[in-house]
């Protein structure tokens, strides 16, 4: 009796844990740049050790779609955050130095043991983890700067730049 209390026990710890570490496979970005707003959806999908993402946008009656996959260099180790405009049919692999919507684990890692992190050529600083979505707390960071805000998905595989504000560039988005 005693060893299958402890093995649900433990069927249900790990459902748990399973549970926090899954993200959709779809989300919905929407960006504003110089007045417009664009509504993109973004599908994720792994392939080998390559992250792809598909995206999706209706413009002109008629469905755009594209991608960008990002290698497994590009997902540890990039320095930047991509900022490529999405062409309709156009499937690009990002360069090994810049990542899509999200940061490399590398930058992930130092910002989370140091508080502090160089990323876009940019020093941000955490502020504070009072946000989650997805069960899980969102890391936000600010450029001392310029003022560029961003709110990371506190996720070692997948840190999603949720929310991005103030960008010098003028390019600010939400996942909703």
């Amino acid at each position: 009796m005693k060893k299958i209390i402890l093995i649900l026990l433990i069927l249900c710890a790990g459902q748990g844990a399973m549970a926090q570490s899954i993200l959709p496979d779809t989300l919905q970005f929407t960006f504003k740049l110089h007045g417009q707003t664009r509504r993109f959806k973004v599908s994720f999908s792994e392939q080998g050790d390559s992250l792809r993402m598909d995206w999706t946008i209706l413009r002109n009656l008629k469905w755009w779609v594209g991608s960008y996959t990002m290698t497994p260099a590009s997902l540890e180790e990039a320095t930047e955050l991509c900022f490529l405009m999405p062409e309709d049919g156009r499937h690009v692999t990002v360069a090994t130095h810049e990542v899509c919507y999200m940061l490399s684990r590398r930058a992930y890692r130092t910002l989370k043991a140091q508080g502090e992190m160089a990323f876009n050529h940019t020093r941000y600083k955490l502020l504070d983890c009072n946000y989650t979505v997805l069960d899980l707390p969102l890391l936000h960071v600010k450029d001392q700067a310029e003022g560029g805000e961003m709110w990371i998905l506190d996720h070692p595989q997948y840190p999603l730049v949720w929310r991005m504000t103030h960008n010098p560039l003028e390019i600010e988005w939400i996942i909703q």
